[in-house]
């Protein structure tokens, strides 16, 4: 190679960074620590070496924030993460995702960060957790059908709450493809939609027997589950990141059994109870009503009817005189004017003139004749007197006087 076509530093650092980095998959490195520096930044740097060989490392302050425990000079430590290469010094480092002391096992630490993981994106959120039904008339269990789990699971439901109806969807809950198959029977109860909540349980194991149930494929169909779902897998020092993600952990099956059932002995003590508390109740209801009407019977009312109905009998007696009074002034008064307007009207009758010795004249046509101007030779005229009357004809006219 010519010095034409040599590299610079850098650009020998640049390949050999992208080599590395883009090349190189994360890692998992044990070995000791020493130099180990936590700076006033929260940034942690350190070199973890063996007999062998060193490698420097850099913990950034926001993924050391995930350390459950103070790592120092001399620690055996267990360090995921991935390569880099820092180019002012040209020498590659570890960047540390997760910190873990010695002879932790590596699923263990895949537990480890899965769990830190979830936690910070909110799938263990308490207030997202659904409510268990008070009292479940169906439940759904997902689990193997061959197991100790379901039988202790049945055994104990039975015995506390036999009503309860249990519709069991086999599940591989062990070995490859497990995870998978779980998710897929939460998903399916879900769409059936004809159960109150789900169970998912298994017997006890190893971590590696367990491991279905530390899966994030399980996790995220168990946060994404309409249906509220407990976790009782393995005894009770065991746990899953199922336990994390459901609503309800239950330390074994029978706990998960006695989770979801109130004893048939225990609500036949509260139906009891219950019932004497409402019958307490309707005693002293009808011992108040009967207060209540003691104190209508002895009331003045009750205990005198009879006086009542005399003073109202004489009441009525005395208003109804006062009304046989009232109407016969009324009629006296009546009857004078009526014989006052009588009187004018007699005075007023064309009869009474009539019989002072006046007539009434009138044309053949009726009307009366009242001057002479009315009248015409040969006319004929009716006469009317107080008692009869006569036909008469004009044969003189006189002419009416005038005055003035």
């Amino acid at each position: 190679m010519t010095a034409v076509n040599a590299l610079t530093v850098s650009e020998l650092t640049d390949r050999v960074k992208s080599l590395i980095e883009d090349t190189m998959p994360a890692v998992h490195v044990t070995g000791e620590i020493s130099n180990y520096k936590h700076h006033s930044s929260g940034h942690r740097y350190f070199t973890l070496k063996d007999d062998q060989a060193q490698l420097r490392c850099v913990f950034f302050r926001w993924k050391a924030e995930s350390l459950d425990f103070e790592p120092g000079d001399g620690a055996n430590v267990v360090a995921a993460g991935k390569l880099t290469v820092y180019k002012p010094h040209g020498s590659y480092q570890l960047d540390v995702n997760r910190l873990f002391p010695a002879g932790v096992g590596v699923l263990e630490m895949a537990f480890r960060e899965l769990k830190e993981r979830l936690y910070k994106e909110g799938l263990f959120d308490e207030e997202l957790k659904k409510a268990l039904p008070e009292f479940p008339m169906k439940v759904g269990v997902i689990t193997s059908p061959t197991g100790a789990a379901i039988q202790d699971f049945i055994r104990t439901l039975h015995n506390r709450a036999p009503w309860i109806d249990i519709v069991l969807r086999p599940a591989q809950v062990q070995g490859e493809g497990s995870a998978e198959d779980i998710a897929k029977a939460i998903s399916e109860f879900n769409s059936y939609g004809e159960v109150d909540l789900l169970v998912l349980t298994r017997g006890g194991g190893s971590i590696e027997d367990l491991w279905a149930f530390n899966e994030e494929i399980l996790a995220r169909a168990i946060f994404a589950s309409e249906l509220p779902i407990i976790s009782a897998v393995g005894h009770e020092i065991d746990v899953t990141i199922a336990d994390f993600a459901a609503d309800y952990r239950a330390a074994t099956p029978t706990a998960a059994a006695e989770a979801i059932s109130v004893e048939k002995e225990i609500l036949t003590e509260e139906i009891s109870r219950i019932k004497l508390a409402l019958h307490d109740l309707l005693h002293r209801k009808l011992d108040a009503g009967k207060i209540r009407l003691q104190g209508l019977v002895t009331h003045h009312a009750f205990r005198k009817p009879l006086s009542i109905l005399e003073q109202f009998s004489i009441k009525v007696d005395h208003l109804s005189e006062k009304l046989v009074s009232s109407l016969k002034e009324n009629m006296k008064s009546n009857r004078v004017h009526i014989v006052n307007l009588a009187g004018r009207l007699n005075a007023l009758s064309p009869q009474n003139v009539l019989n002072r010795g006046y007539s009434v004249c009138t044309t053949s046509d009726g009307e009366v004749v009242r001057d002479s101007g009315q009248l015409k030779l040969n006319d004929k005229l009716k006469l009317r007197f107080a008692s009869g009357g006569a036909v008469a004809e004009v044969y003189d006219i006189a002419e009416t006087e005038r005055k003035g």
